[in-house]
């Protein structure tokens, strides 16, 4: 008889954790609070879908649990992730340490793994958002709400792969961390890493919509072995502040031990 497992949540990490399940012999159900799974991948890379990027290791991220970053990435690198999606028949494109799909649109990320759950005989319940969960007689009892309407279901194994605090809007009853915490599972305390960056100058919408090329580089003096070129990079003005990419980057590499001071030039066009 095969094991059931519940994913709770039917974005990139819910889709392939639960294809891992299926391929392994489970049977598996995702729940997806939206009306259809991989929402979000359509907006990934600017609809290009960057699934991974070659230049990935532990120091790229700000934070502690360097040692646990490091063991992910070791499990599975930028090069096992590129291995797993040409597995299934997609080509990649690489661009300066980026990767795409061939076709540079995200759609295609998204078809693979949906005709890659269908051919595992994975079920998808969409409209369906889990709001608690506890375990009882060896088994995992989930409750939520499938079309407004309340449901539970029932699972052997639960994969919580609902996101973080960062796409939770007030509307929604969910919160994944609520999830982990009736099973009493030890968290980390979290905080803001991307985030939007929000100015209060009344000129900006005025010239949303409008762009302006970031120049940025380092001293290569100061950060011996970077191998990254200085390049412009387009960021496009909101109605509440800009993109928040170029400032991520000085964020982070002002944090690099005996890190070099930035450059930059700006040119606005419309």
């Amino acid at each position: 008889m095969k094991h059931t497992v519940a994913v709770i949540g039917g974005g990139a990490s819910g889709m392939t954790a639960a294809l891992c399940a299926a391929k392994g012999g489970a049977a598996v159900c995702i729940y997806e609070k939206n009306d259809r799974v991989g929402k979000k991948l359509l907006a990934t890379g600017n609809g290009k879908c960057n699934f991974t990027n070659l230049l990935l290791e532990e120091n790229s991220y700000n934070g502690g649990g360097k040692e646990q970053i490091h063991k992910i990435l070791e499990s599975f690198s930028p090069r096992d992730c590129i291995a797993y999606f040409e597995s299934m028949g997609m080509l990649t494109k690489e661009k300066n340490g980026y990767l795409y799909p061939a076709s540079e649109q995200a759609s295609t990320v998204l078809d693979l793994l949906r005709m890659q759950l269908g051919f595992y005989g994975v079920c998808v319940k969409a409209d369906c958002e889990i709001v608690r969960l506890c375990e009882e007689n060896g088994e995992y009892r989930l409750f939520g709400y499938r079309d407004g309407k309340k449901e539970s279901f029932s699972a052997e194994k639960v994969i919580i792969a609902a996101g973080s605090i960062a796409g939770i809007k007030n509307n929604g009853r969910s919160d994944p961390y609520g999830l982990l915490r009736t099973l009493k599972l030890p968290l980390v305390p979290v905080a803001p890493a991307l985030v939007q960056l929000c100015c209060g100058e009344a000129y900006l919408k005025a010239v949303a919509g409008s762009g302006m090329y970031f120049f940025m580089h380092r001293r290569k003096a100061c950060l011996p072995g970077n191998g990254r070129s200085p390049a412009y990079r387009l960021r496009r003005f909101r109605n509440s502040g800009i993109s928040v990419k170029p400032f991520c980057g000085v964020r982070s590499f002002g944090k690099t031990k005996g890190a070099g001071t930035y450059k930059q030039s700006s040119r606005l066009y419309g």
